[in-house]
């Protein structure tokens, strides 16, 4: 598989789509609900576990010999079940088409694990350490994960895996793209390993001509990043990738196993395009090239990147845009992005010369020398040449954030367009307006004084 050969399919104008995610996680009225009853695996008459709700929900019809239950409508379009605050510790796969894959989903449907006070995942599927390599999920029908943490999954070329540690999402129908959706949920800890004739991809999440949509969600964490030679946290290959109000933070690639030496894209790998709103990519590495984002256009709106590397002399630390981007109606473009501290080289590279690259209200710290600046945009673009924010860190909110300090990226505040693009608030949610001052501010944290949590009455002039 030569992953590094981009698709000519384009996107529309990458475009923030948060509108668009939150309508995906609609329950349909013609679907069955099934509670999980523990975080046991063991089948029996007075248990429902998770195999044998999501076997049901494949089947349409109630596995037997078990307490499963349909506790609202009939068998549908997409069912749903509830799998509580447990954790499932799996020991082994099941073999089968996905060889060594814990569960298989075949039929559209919905994972909802409870959440705490802040939005963050109580329901937890992993592999036990201990057990012999194998993924988590693989779906070819849309999948919607809520409150629900993936960790510890391992994909091994050497056991007819390497993609997808956490989970796999393979479209049946490339002109049908199915869905993987994760909202209020953590992918964290998981790898994807390949062999002397395989590269391995999507240490967290591969997606086969399938769109992933990630929202309030974590994809990697300090100490447990997912790894992979291409796509530490996100492969994706023929569909693109939307985040938002999301953090994708210490994942990485390495120098591939089968000695082709990819290593691209350590948070996000995309071979059609990513759109990031109001969201930090940070501490992720890429051995090649991308350490932040790989893909042939990123747009991104309110969005933090810093703190991402690549090997010593390779391009793009926070961005590498790899598609031949020459268009004058289609660009890569960024507003109100923080784009500092990548390393090393340039916070924005392009693997083409004369790539198009625009935006407007930025801080971004080094532009290539393949980029040609796009369409009317003026000194703004890069005009703020703002220090590094805080260390990622849990400043409120489902996910985490990295702080703007005014003694050191105080030219951040304040300094992003009056209009919030619709943005009611920052990255971490409805208690932190995304307008707090006389204009927004750069990046996905809106600096916000305990003494001035007052929101914005519509009558101060800018």
């Amino acid at each position: 598989m030569n992953s590094r050969n981009r698709s000519t399919r384009v996107l529309p104008r990458l475009a923030p789509i948060a509108t668009g995610i939150s309508m995906c996680f609609a329950i349909s009225a013609h679907a069955a609900t099934i509670a999980v009853t523990s975080g046991s695996l063991v089948e029996s008459p007075s248990n429902c576990t998770i195999l044998d709700a999501v076997k049901s929900i494949n089947q349409a019809s109630l596995v037997t010999g078990t307490a499963c239950a349909v506790t609202t409508g009939p068998f549908g379009d997409n069912d749903t079940a509830l799998l509580g605050s447990n954790t499932f510790d799996f020991q082994n796969g099941l073999g089968g088409k996905y060889a060594g894959v814990a569960l298989v989903v075949s039929k559209p449907m919905t994972m909802v694990g409870a959440m705490d006070g802040n939005g963050r995942p109580l329901a937890t599927i992993r592999r036990d350490p201990n057990a012999a390599h194998f993924g988590l999920i693989a779906t070819e029908a849309s999948l919607t994960l809520q409150g629900v943490t993936i960790t510890g999954g391992i994909s091994d070329a050497s056991a007819s895996g390497g993609a997808g540690g956490g989970i796999l999402a393979v479209s049946p129908n490339t002109n049908n793209p199915i869905t993987l959706a994760l909202v209020n949920s953590a992918v964290t800890g998981n790898s994807a390993v390949g062999n002397a004739s395989k590269a391995s991809v999507g240490g967290g999440i591969a997606a086969y001509d399938a769109t992933v949509l990630v929202e309030n969600t974590t994809i990697g964490a300090a100490g447990a990043g997912n790894v992979a030679d291409i796509g530490g946290g996100i492969y994706a290959k023929g569909a693109p990738v939307y985040v938002t109000a999301s953090s994708i933070n210490s994942n990485l690639t390495t120098k591939s196993h089968d000695g082709s030496g990819y290593g691209y894209g350590g948070g996000i790998y995309s071979t059609i395009g990513a759109v990031l709103t109001n969201s930090t990519i940070s501490g992720n590495y890429a051995y090649n090239g991308g350490g932040g984002v790989d893909a042939p256009i990123v747009n991104t709106n309110f969005c933090t990147l810093s703190g991402n590397t690549t090997r010593s002399g390779r391009p793009g630390g926070g961005v590498l845009l790899t598609g031949n981007t020459g268009s004058t109606s289609k660009y890569a473009q960024s507003i109100a992005t923080l784009m500092t501290g990548n390393s090393p080289g340039n916070g924005v590279d392009a693997k083409n010369a004369g790539t198009r690259f625009g935006g407007d209200y930025n801080s971004i710290e080094h532009i290539g020398g393949n980029i040609t600046i796009a369409g009317n945009a003026h000194s703004k673009l890069m005009a703020l040449a703002c220090g590094a924010p805080s260390a990622l860190g849990n400043n409120g909110g489902p996910t985490q954030t990295m702080a703007l300090v005014p003694a050191t990226n105080g030219c951040a505040i304040d300094a992003g367009p009056i209009s919030t693009d619709g943005l009611s608030s920052d990255q971490r949610g409805a208690l932190f307006e995304r307008r707090a001052g006389r204009a927004t501010d750069i990046g996905a944290f809106e600096y916000q004084p305990a003494n001035d949590r007052i929101f914005y009455d519509g009558f101060e002039l800018p």
